[in-house]
């Protein structure tokens, strides 16, 4: 094992034990069935994926733009539906007006 291969090890390491703890401090109560942000139904996929869910994906993608830490992660785009239900980026916006 080189040099390369025990740095990519020790990163996995650290995102596993990152993403472990992620989890034990997201409380893992019960899914919301609606968004506490805009009040829309939230996907029963999305609650099945996300334990404790609190947000639709549009809402939650927001807030993570919106962030300054966090990375900005892209919707497909030209209406297509996300795996777990949710519109693509622009449909939220468009669904309220």
């Amino acid at each position: 094992m080189d040099i390369i291969d025990q740095a990519a090890a020790r990163e996995q390491l650290d995102r596993d034990l990152a993403l472990a703890a992620h989890r034990a401090n997201t409380g893992g109560g019960a899914s919301a069935s609606h968004c506490c942000d805009c009040g829309d139904e939230i996907p029963p996929e999305r609650q099945a994926a996300v334990r404790g869910v609190q947000t639709c994906i549009c809402c939650q993608s927001q807030r993570e733009t919106n962030h300054p830490r966090s990375p900005s992660f892209a919707a497909p785009r030209g209406g297509a539906r996300l795996p777990w239900g949710g519109p693509a980026e622009g449909e939220h916006e468009r669904k309220r007006q």
